[in-house]
């Protein structure tokens, strides 16, 4: 018993900064077994901390992703990084008239029409 209560008090202990990154590279598809010898921390330990993620409040995103779903993802995001994309360039179109505006009225006047 007394060389099992040395081992749980040499534990350590990780913050959720760390645990998060860790559930970030698991959710990525990075092999556990991988994160395991890479951090020197358990297997069972990592699991612990991705199930402890899916249980808080809004942790749905932590459940693990059906095959196929990552591309999807990928796409949606590809998606969105078009539309702000353009989004940007709509402000600055947007931005650039208006200053137009203000120093001499609108731009089909200032070409003769």
């Amino acid at each position: 018993m007394e060389g099992e209560s040395m081992v749980k008090k040499n534990r350590k202990r990780y913050d959720s900064t760390f645990k998060e990154w860790v559930i970030q590279r698991m959710l990525r598809g990075e092999k556990v077994k991988a994160l395991s010898m890479e951090l020197q921390i358990g297997k069972s330990a990592l699991f612990s901390w991705r199930q402890e993620a899916e249980r808080r409040p809004g942790g749905k995103q932590y459940a693990k992703r059906k095959p196929g779903q990552d591309s999807e993802v990928q796409a949606l995001e590809a998606r969105i990084a078009e539309l702000e994309a353009a989004l940007g360039r709509a402000h600055l179109e947007l931005e650039l008239l208006r200053r137009a505006l203000e120093k001499g009225g609108s731009p089909a006047r200032r070409n003769g029409r």
